[in-house]
């Protein structure tokens, strides 16, 4: 599920991206319970509905759920139904026994099928009922009255679960199936479903609208809304066939809608042309909806919900394009589970810069990905925890986050450039081949792009979605004459991010540009898989810069540090004192000249406890202090230690390791 809030950063004078993503709550003490039992399967939900327009109520409602049996011995079927009253219920065509199970959003109606269903048959639920929810469905005075249902993380939980509160069904976030709408309401009102509108009939001085959703969909997407409707037309004509595209708005918004949406076939064009296979709901409708200014808009399958504003121009054109990819990487194309929520928004927020690319007000996709994408990751990833966590099955009130968002993008940013352009789209048509109008996870989009591009990606979907963080380079390069026409470029890579929270030393190719004062430009490919590496370049004219991955195509922080021609160093002092020591000691330098030095102190197995100079100029005399703590400020223990000292960069290079004793 999307939930965009308020407006995109697509240009920098636009808002904050972070107003993107739904904000964390507090949870719910009790968790949100799924039937996980596949002991049957929903092949269709018919849902009739009368509403009462003052409030939102509903009069009277009947939902038939017709299903399949997994097992040979089906006798009773739970279904996800919350609040309302039932006042009757019958299964496949008979009266039923039932009963209500359970407490607040994992309340069950629970159903005598009064016979044994064996594995394959079918069978039908019918229920009636009537009521108020208090989730799920919607009353809002807005434009004369408006009662719409939709399904939305709430703040007490990351699932949408909206569906349980208006109708009987199997409400877990996996299942699919098709539907139909049937929605009773007063003369002077116009209703929108999912799919196909069908007809409307007279019934009793009301009118019946009926919508038919023919591709599966999963419970959280089906949705309607009804309202005092202009209808808007428009048309999406591909190959030899046209599609309608309708947008129901506000009377006073037609005007401005007919600008603000006038490129939705230029939208649903493109993306049919990128993934290969026109919009998933062709044989239906496509178009938006006009809410009450919530804040955001909401993917429903065939129908954008839009609770922004509708200004007369293109303001929220990259917004429009997120939505509107969400009908391929989301509707169409499922996650199986909430632990892959990532695949459908992080594929649609990577469609952002795509999109903007394509757009002729848009800016370029790289600019896109560096501005909107990788650089508000980075200012955020620690949000809401107050530290980094994975992008696969991200911890509770962490779901709908940069994390699953931005994060997920940079990944497939990256991944294309793994690949190359043309494996990345191939891979990605023949992923949506594969689950177009069903479920996929994470283990399936690995797999299809190890099958299209040959490669084993393991090490790479490891590290960027099941682990925490981003690297921290830091580089330092130099360069040496070798002979006439002959030099050599010597780079040194540490990665400096912290390893608490599951954030690994990241393996990665990175691109090294050096630039020579003749002009020259010479690309190399380095492999970084340590957390210090040196790699040496051959160049035939002499160096004036070094560039990291200058085309930004990994997600990270970096610093490069470069340094003139390596001088030579004649004379290195390290004097510690006092040793042995309790609470603090001082370590003096001293060197002829100016150069950099690192230095850390090692346990006796070898490993950086702590880090006190990290490539820093020194000079003559430098002196500093060491409180026997590590990196964290946490007190070692008490033991023998070793101070090592590095001077200079490349082949000069020179250390000094002294002993240290610290004591109780």
């Amino acid at each position: 599920m999307n939930i965009l809030f308020l407006m995109l950063l697509m240009q920098p004078n636009l808002p904050d991206r972070g107003l993107l993503h739904r904000s964390s709550g507090v949870k719910s003490a009790q968790p949100i319970m799924f039937d996980s039992t596949h002991l049957y399967d929903v092949l269709h939900y018919d849902i009739s509905v009368v509403l009462d327009m003052t409030d939102g109520s509903i009069q009277n409602a009947w939902t038939e759920v017709t299903a399949v049996s997994e097992t040979d011995s089906l006798s009773r079927v739970n279904l996800n139904f919350v609040g309302l009253d039932v006042d009757l219920v019958w299964a496949n065509g008979s009266p039923a026994s039932y009963e209500r199970i359970g407490l607040g959003a994992n309340q069950i109606l629970s159903v005598e099928l009064g016979e044994v269903i064996s594995a394959g048959d079918t069978f039908t639920i019918g229920v009636g009922y009537h009521g108020s929810s208090l989730e799920g469905i919607y009353y809002s005075n807005y434009n004369g009255g408006l009662v719409y249902v939709m399904s939305i993380p709430w703040d007490w939980t990351d699932l949408p679960i909206g569906a349980r509160y208006w109708f009987p069904c199997r409400d877990a976030f996996w299942d699919k199936a098709t539907s139909e709408l049937r929605i009773t309401v007063p003369p002077g009102y116009e209703v929108v479903g999912n799919g196909s509108f069908e007809k409307v009939d007279t019934v009793e001085n009301n009118l019946r609208y009926h919508f038919v959703e023919s591709h599966p969909i999963p419970t959280w997407y089906i949705v309607f809304a009804v309202s005092d409707y202009a209808i808007l037309s428009d048309s999406f004509t591909y190959g030899d066939s046209t599609m309608p595209i309708y947008h129901w708005v506000r009377h006073p918004d037609s005007a401005n809608a007919l600008v603000a949406f006038s490129n939705a076939p230029d939208i649903l064009t493109f993306f049919s042309d990128l993934f290969g296979d026109k919009y998933p709901f062709f044989s239906e409708k496509y178009g938006y909806v006009k809410l009450p200014p919530l804040g955001w808009a909401m993917e429903n399958q065939t129908n954008v919900f839009w609770g922004l504003n509708i200004p007369g121009n293109h303001y929220y054109e990259i917004i429009f394009a997120h939505e509107t990819s969400h009908q391929w990487w989301g509707c169409s194309v499922t996650p199986h589970s909430i632990k892959d929520i990532w695949l459908n928004e992080g594929f649609a927020t990577y469609c952002e810069a795509l999109y903007s690319d394509h757009w002729q007000d848009g800016i370029s996709y790289h600019d896109y990905v560096v501005s909107n994408i990788m650089n508000y990751y980075l200012g955020h990833e620690n949000y809401p925890l107050g530290h980094p966590y994975p992008t696969y099955d991200p911890p509770d009130g962490a779901v709908w986050t940069p994390t699953t968002y931005e994060k997920p993008a940079s990944v497939l940013h990256m991944l294309r450039h793994i690949v190359g352009d043309s494996v990345f789209f191939d891979a990605l048509r023949f992923y949506y081949s594969q689950y177009k109008y069903a479920n996929a996870n994470t283990s399936q989009f690995q797999a299809a792009v190890e099958a299209v591009s040959g490669l084993t990606l393991n090490w790479f979907f490891d590290e960027w979605l099941h682990k925490a963080g981003h690297p921290k380079y830091e580089c330092l390069w130099s360069w040496e004459e070798m002979g006439t026409d002959s030099f050599g470029v010597h780079l040194e890579v540490e990665q400096v991010q912290s390893s608490e929270w599951n954030v690994p030393v990241f393996k990665m190719p990175i691109d090294i540009e050096i630039v020579t004062e003749s002009g020259d430009s010479i690309l190399f490919v380095i492999q970084d898989s340590l957390r210090t590496q040196d790699f040496d370049f051959p160049v035939s004219s002499r160096p004036s810069d070094l560039l990291f991955d200058p085309h930004n195509w990994v997600l990270k922080r970096a610093t490069l540090t470069g340094v003139e021609e390596s001088a030579k160093y004649t004379d290195v002092r390290l004097r510690i004192h006092p040793a042995p020591f309790r609470e603090s000691m001082c370590i003096e330098i001293s060197v002829e000249g100016e150069t950099l030095a690192s230095l850390g102190m090692y346990d006796i197995t070898g490993r950086l406890v702590r880090r006190l100079l990290n490539k820093k100029k020194v000079s003559d005399r430098y002196s500093l202090k060491w409180d026997g703590c590590d990196n964290y400020g946490r007190r070692l223990s008490a033991g023998i230690y070793f101070c090592r000292l590095q001077i200079g960069h490349g082949s000069s290079t020179r250390q000094k390791i002294e002993k240290i004793v610290l004591i109780p």
